[in-house]
């Protein structure tokens, strides 16, 4: 009986991710709810908009519009994720920084987490601190 009265779901999807404004740090990351996530070494010292979903995250560059990186959401605090494509272009003026580089020790990727995510190497999570890996010196 309350069927005949219910009206058609919209036509649009509803977006469930919430949008913050971030600033990628000088070692190419953005910092969101105390976890770590690369981008391209070309936006260090820029803005970018964080899309913050309950499975993953998109950092989207706010001139052009698009989405820069994906990665999985970290639910604990002090992780980072690094992918080694993020900084090759670093690595071009400083190859002497790879074989220390957090990012090469991340490892190759699991799984990749969006449909529209970049391929990336170094998926893996590290743990920051005393006792587990270090920023990249890239």
């Amino acid at each position: 009986m309350e069927q005949a009265a219910l009206k058609p779901l919209p036509g649009e999807r509803f977006d469930t991710m919430r949008t913050l404004s971030a600033k990628v740090d000088a070692k190419a990351r953005v910092c969101v709810l105390q976890a770590h996530y690369s981008v391209s070494a070309c936006y260090a010292g820029r803005k970018v908009e964080v899309r913050l979903g309950a499975r993953h995250l998109e950092i989207v560059d706010p001139a052009r519009g698009a989405i820069v990186a994906v990665w999985p959401r970290s639910l604990s605090k002090v992780t980072a994720y690094y992918a080694l494509d993020h900084y090759l272009e670093v690595l071009v003026r400083k190859p002497g920084a790879l074989p220390r580089s957090t990012a090469l020790a991340a490892g190759p990727p699991k799984r990749r987490v969006h449909p529209t995510a970049p391929p990336v190497v170094g998926h893996r999570p590290t743990r920051q601190g005393r006792r587990g890996g270090h920023p990249p010196d890239v």
